[in-house]
């Protein structure tokens, strides 16, 4: 088995089947200025109460290589999730699904990223909250916003990918420093690119074999924060 960090993708089993994500209707109606609002409020209720100076985001539009992300994986699931709805006849889908699969056709992938200082970083709850769990909420500062949970789909409506990579950087008392990286792709159900009569779900992860998140030394240097803080890519 490889030890290097891949999508997975789990079973879907007689659990329910996805076409599209509900969860982001919410955002399509003026998406950046949305995003934007979720990000800023995030990061607000994560800001470290021992600073004196604010919180500061940063918004920029770069590029990332598609090897970091795992894009050969990537685009075996986003082909299975075309194919299907092509069969099904559902050409608006299969449109997001060319897409996205035009969009990972390069070695440099446009990538927004969105990275906070002065703020906690994710830990603990926090983290599970934002990456691994559906509406769920863990807030850290002292300012909560948001209370359903939703927002975190305000960045996955902006991807074409559906995908969405996070980077967090904290301070632990028992561990010390703490950096952890974790990629999640919002999809459909559709079936097992290497075993096409098992249905997969429409969530997958890009984490390390035993599906726990890239640690310290193994993050990529595009994903590591020079600061405490959380990143959004």
């Amino acid at each position: 088995m490889s030890d290097q960090a891949t999508w997975h993708f789990a079973p879907r089993g007689n659990g329910v089947e996805v076409i599209q994500d509900s969860a982001s209707a919410h955002f399509r109606d003026d998406p950046i200025r949305k995003l934007v609002r979720e990000v800023l409020q995030n990061s607000l209720d994560a800001k470290d109460p021992d600073l004196v100076s604010p919180v500061e985001v940063s918004i920029a539009e770069t590029s990332v290589d598609a090897s970091l992300i795992g894009a050969v994986e990537l685009q075996r699931h986003l082909t299975s999730c075309r194919n299907r709805a092509k069969a099904a006849k559902r050409p608006k889908v299969q449109a997001l699904y060319d897409r996205a699969l035009q969009a990972l056709s390069t070695e440099q992938i446009r990538c927004l990223q969105i990275v906070d200082s002065g703020t906690m970083g994710l830990k603990g709850d926090s983290w599970d909250a934002l990456v691994t769990q559906e509406g769920s909420v863990a807030k850290t500062g002292d300012a909560p916003g948001g209370s359903n949970g939703i927002g975190k789909n305000a960045a996955l409506n902006v991807s074409d990918l559906r995908t969405v990579f996070y980077s967090t950087r904290y301070l632990d008392r028992r561990e010390g420093r703490v950096e952890k990286q974790q990629g999640k792709a919002t999809l459909m159900s559709h079936p097992d690119p290497d075993d096409s009569d098992n249905s997969l779900q429409h969530i997958g992860f890009f984490a390390m074999p035993d599906g726990q998140p890239v640690y310290t030394r193994e993050i990529p240097d595009f994903f590591r924060l020079g600061n405490i803080g959380t990143g959004v890519f």
